[in-house]
């Protein structure tokens, strides 16, 4: 993939976005203009992806390092789930409930995956396309597979 697709000059990340919800698009800009999305990648950066929240502004950060490839769509729209979460939690008088519980902390982000993932024509055509949405799979798969791995051994 195209950096370009994931920069807020050229919104691929904010099209999928939109297209789940309009609400969410118009999120991912309001972040990309107050420069709260460091997605450019640079040597020396760090792999993958996190979002902070922020604690004085209650706004969350993003940080992501791509490769060029697929997955980093994923990432950033794994992390954009975090930051729906800090932005939806923001004005919450009560401190606790600001941030999830560790165990609840994916739900937002994995959702926003699989959200996104429904709307990839946004950016992808064809084969790759049709490519995208079988890694898709083969990962929700493999994650499965590991819980039940986890869940086996717990028991």
């Amino acid at each position: 993939i195209s950096e370009k697709a994931l920069g807020p000059d050229h919104p691929g990340v904010a099209r999928i976005l939109n297209s789940v919800a309009p609400d969410f698009g118009a999120k991912y800009r309001f972040l990309a203009e107050r420069g709260l999305l460091d997605i450019e990648t640079r040597k020396g950066k760090m792999q993958g992806g996190y979002q902070s929240p922020l604690p004085e502004s209650r706004l969350p950060f993003i940080l992501s390092n791509g490769s060029g490839r697929d997955q980093d769509i994923v990432v950033l729209c794994h992390e954009m789930g975090h930051a729906m979460h800090t932005l939806l939690c923001r004005d919450e008088p009560l401190l606790e409930y600001r941030a999830p519980p560790i165990e609840f902390a994916e739900v937002a982000s994995i959702g926003m995956e699989f959200m996104a993932h429904e709307h990839l024509d946004e950016i992808y055509t064809g084969e790759n396309l049709r490519s995208a949405r079988e890694k898709r799979l083969e990962r929700t798969l493999g994650t499965f597979l590991a819980v039940a791995k986890v869940d086996r051994f717990q028991r």
